[in-house]
């Protein structure tokens, strides 16, 4: 199984780092776009935009990690909005609404969890803006958990996983068996 990793690198790298160990320790490949060893960045040609979209849309699984500060918007590079003017329509739009999107459209898994005023290990001094709360009361209504501490983080991403890993069971009749 294939994992996406949608998540600010800088505001919650605590928990980033965890997410992409609990990948690992289950044997699934995580994908991402945080560091050029993401099994992202290797999905071919076309602009990074491109990139992104296919490497979701490849995936089994997505999780969303949302803090308060801002992440890229794809928009505000001219070249690739020359490639893609879709970007014009909503230039606010950040590359982990664009992510959250092509994950539901996908029909993946979606694991989702938001920052709270609690939460442990996460970048101090930053405030929603209108726009990410928007986009956090929308993710909100499809169920979320909440990061509070990466310890806590890790028993519930680690129990989502194990809910949709897939399982299989081998049988065959013993008389089928060659004999050597």
């Amino acid at each position: 199984m294939q994992v996406f990793i949608s998540s600010p690198s800088r505001e919650l790298a605590e928990y980033n780092e965890a997410a992409k160990s609990i990948v690992h320790d289950f044997g699934l490949a995580e994908k991402s776009f945080h560091d050029p060893a993401g099994a992202g960045i290797t999905q071919g040609a076309g602009s990074i935009f491109d990139q992104n979209r296919r490497a979701i849309e490849g995936s089994d699984v997505f999780i969303g990690m949302y803090g308060y500060g801002t992440t890229w918007r794809p928009a505000s590079d001219e070249e690739l909005c020359l490639r893609h003017p879709e970007l014009l329509v909503d230039p606010d739009k950040s590359i982990m609404e664009y992510e959250y999107e092509w994950a539901k459209a996908a029909e993946l898994d979606i694991l989702r969890f938001l920052r709270v005023g609690q939460t442990e290990d996460a970048l101090r001094g930053l405030e929603p803006s209108d726009r990410i709360e928007w986009f956090r009361t929308r993710i909100r209504a499809d169920g979320v958990g909440f990061l509070t501490s990466v310890q806590a983080f890790h028993g519930q991403l680690a129990g989502e996983l194990e809910r949709i890993r897939p399982r299989v069971f081998l049988s065959y009749s013993r008389a089928d068996v060659l004999q050597v």
